[in-house]
């Protein structure tokens, strides 16, 4: 047993190594047939690229007047190969930025924002610029739809002061109003308007100036608000007891602290007055030309407040107790 354990041993290492010559000498075959086909790649590119520089551009084509056939100097050989044609360099063409509005839909507007009474001069010349960013040989006509808007605004304007001096009947008003009609159709509705809330103004004025010679006092009484009572918070917050309370005066009447929680809430926001610039710094608080922003702030449910009718709006309202009601 211990003489046939040396022969194994000696056998195995002999197969072994004819196994191992065998994969070298493979894989050296198999290295050089690689080689080979390397080689022979990089040969035919290069006569490829010598052919292709030494072959002559074929000649341009003859035509025979007399048959109509096609002659040429030599003839083509079938073998040539057929030159890849130079791709010419392209630009990319610049997009055209279309204009957001026709040069008419942007005079329109800035008719219309000139026409209005709450349009800022700045906001104005911003339009006009972007209109002629897009439309640039339309300056002029800019300029004359701003004053046609202007004189509109200044028409709706003196008709609102006519009637609240005159009231909408007076005959002046009617024909300052009929000729602003036939000069501006398009804003009859506008002309109307101002109209009957000049004299709705003026209406007013009279009730408010019978109410101080008679001494009457609307009764208009604000929500009563409980005494609260708010506590300090702690300095040290390691004191267990704490301080007492302090009283304090009861909360304004509009007061937004003294409101019920709720989940839900509504912001109705308004304007009141007509001056909104730097300059309204010179004007008293008193002035009614001074611009202001009032908010109504009430729950989504459970206000108890009735539904105004649609459309309403305190300036439209002719008397002084149907304003003081709706307060109420």
């Amino acid at each position: 047993m211990s003489a046939l354990f040396p022969r194994l041993c000696s056998l195995f290492t002999t197969k072994t190594r004819r196994k191992k010559r065998q994969l070298l000498t493979e894989n050296a075959e198999l290295k050089r047939h690689l080689q080979d086909q390397e080689t022979a790649l990089w040969i035919a590119e290069a006569l490829l690229t010598v052919r292709r520089a030494t072959t002559p551009a074929p000649p341009l084509p003859v035509t025979d007047d007399d048959d109509g056939t096609v002659q040429t100097d030599t003839p083509l050989a079938p073998d040539v190969a057929a030159v890849e044609p130079v791709q010419e360099s392209t630009v990319e063409p610049v997009p055209v930025i279309k204009p957001p509005k026709t040069a008419e839909a942007y005079l329109a507007d800035i008719g219309k924002q000139a026409a209005h009474w709450n349009t800022r001069p700045e906001d104005l010349d911003c339009l006009i610029r972007e209109m002629l960013d897009f439309h640039p040989d339309m300056k002029d006509a800019a300029q004359d739809a701003r004053k046609q808007g202007q004189s509109i605004l200044d028409g709706l304007n003196k008709l609102y002061h006519l009637a609240k001096e005159n009231g909408r009947n007076a005959p002046a008003v009617k024909e300052a109003l009929r000729k602003f009609c036939q000069q501006y159709p398009d804003y009859q509705k506008q002309a109307r308007s101002k109209v009957w809330n000049g004299h709705h103004a003026r209406t007013r004025h009279q009730d408010e100036e019978k109410r101080k010679q008679s001494g009457f006092v609307p009764i208009i009484t604000p929500r009563q608000i409980p005494l609260n009572r708010v506590t300090t918070p702690r300095i040290a917050p390691g004191k267990p007891q704490l301080p007492a309370a302090i009283p304090t005066s009861p909360l304004h009447a509009q007061d937004i602290r003294s409101l019920q929680p709720a989940a839900n809430w509504t912001l109705i926001i308004d304007e009141s007055g007509e001056k909104f610039e730097e300059s309204t710094r010179q004007l008293k608080t008193q002035d009614r030309l001074l611009g202001r922003w009032v908010g109504l702030l009430i729950p989504v449910s459970g206000h108890g407040l009735p539904r105004l009718q649609p459309g309403w709006h305190a300036t439209e309202q002719g008397s002084l107790d149907e304003i003081d009601r709706v307060f109420q």
